[in-house]
């Protein structure tokens, strides 16, 4: 073998240096590297980026995903909170939209994708509502801290915006609506004991969770055009229910001591258990397609599992992981389910947000965070599957 030059070996190794290069950013392009102090991720309308709220601390830090969280991550109770950030699943690009001292959380696209409405404040003062365009510009406050304002939730159809509002020094909400067109804002309901809300996919009814004087939850429908309120059966939810598809089934999770998950026509009030265990059972969500119904399981001890019923096939799928610590559910929009585990301690005292991505047809876990990139794996799940009898309302 013929003996290289100085100059021919260094240009070999510059070249087999940027194919590496070239072979790991591909290799990790999937992969959607979060700070371990990052939270709150919210998909757009499109599934192709995530809204989430990047830690003011770690925005300057060079190779970030090293680096454990130093301290609490608080949000606005830290001297340092947070901001809105953006990151584009096709390149993992991720772009800071906020520069302020404020502290913000709890981003929601709209239903076109070009604004992002978010809850912002500072230590000791009351939670206001503002919004940004996708690209970061135009930053507005739609309250003026005359009062306590909830997570803001989009119309699902337009640019109507809708959240929560409490007087100065009241825990009492109502909620209320802004056309984002007109600026107008108009007070939708006049109970003043509402916790949760969601839209109807049709955008013409939202399903709110309230609380009555014994301080029990229950649910009602009330009509956006209108303000015209149907109260549904006494059977409480401490979250708000979630739409079907259809814009008539809802289920929620609801009891005192066991909460279990029921789905409810909203037309008949007819009422169907879909779950029957001894868990605390919570935080119910309905795939996009109407075909799953996904929801959390509490065991003693502190474990969690994910439970999802395919209702095509009267089928629960029974996911189970260690790791999975105090876990929030969202659907992606190619119908995957994302568990987000926000902000917990790890054994070295750190907080750290861990996402995932669960294919259930596949049943794989892809991590979309994880601290040292090299380590990235994509694990194969066996749950627990269990037929059941269910008929839907």
């Amino acid at each position: 073998m013929p003996k290289l030059s100085n100059k021919t070996a260094k240009v070999l190794l510059l070249v087999m240096l940027v194919l590496s290069g070239v072979l790991i950013y591909v290799g990790f392009a999937n992969y959607i590297l979060l700070e371990p102090c990052d939270r709150s991720p919210s998909w757009s309308p499109d599934g192709q980026r995530i809204a989430f709220s990047c830690h003011k601390r770690q925005r300057d830090k060079q190779f970030y995903f090293e680096l454990p969280c130093e301290g609490p991550c608080s949000g606005v109770d830290s001297q340092y909170g947070y901001e809105i950030c953006v990151v584009d699943l096709a390149d993992a690009r991720k772009k800071q939209l906020t520069h302020d001292t404020y502290s913000e959380s709890f981003p929601v696209w709209s239903s076109d994708g070009t604004q992002i409405a978010f809850i912002f404040s500072q230590p000791g003062a009351n939670a206001n509502i503002g919004i940004v365009q996708a690209d970061g510009s135009g930053f507005i406050s739609l309250t003026n801290g005359q009062g306590d304002y909830g997570i803001p939730k989009w119309s699902p159809i337009d640019n109507t915006l809708a959240f929560l509002a409490a007087p100065a020094g009241s825990i009492q909400y109502d909620l209320y609506i802004l056309q984002r067109d007109t600026g107008k804002i108009r007070q939708l309901t006049n109970l003043g004991n509402i916790s949760d809300f969601n839209w109807s996919p049709n955008g013409e009814k939202i399903v709110l969770s309230s609380y009555n004087r014994e301080e029990d939850p229950s649910i009602s429908i009330v009509s956006v055009a209108d303000g015209k309120i149907a109260r549904l059966p006494h059977l409480g939810s401490y979250q708000a229910p979630v739409w079907a598809p259809d814009n008539r089934l809802i289920a929620f999770a609801a009891g005192k001591k066991f909460p279990q998950v029921y789905i409810m026509d909203t037309s008949t009030q007819e009422i169907v258990q879909v779950s029957k265990s001894s868990e605390v059972n919570e935080q119910v969500f309905w795939s996009p397609d109407g075909r799953y119904l996904a929801y959390v399981s509490d065991f003693p001890l502190r474990r969690w599992s994910i439970n999802v019923i395919d209702l095509e096939i009267n089928q629960r799928l029974i996911f189970e992981r260690a790791s999975f610590v105090s876990p929030f559910l969202q659907w992606s929009k190619t119908n995957d389910l994302a568990i987000t585990q926000d902000a917990d301690w790890n054994r070295d005292g750190f907080s750290e947000l861990k996402i995932w991505l669960l294919n259930i047809q596949q049943r794989t876990l892809t991590p979309l965070y994880i601290p040292f990139p090299w380590k990235m794996k994509i694990e194969n799940l066996f749950p627990i599957q269990e037929t059941l009898e269910i008929i839907l309302p």
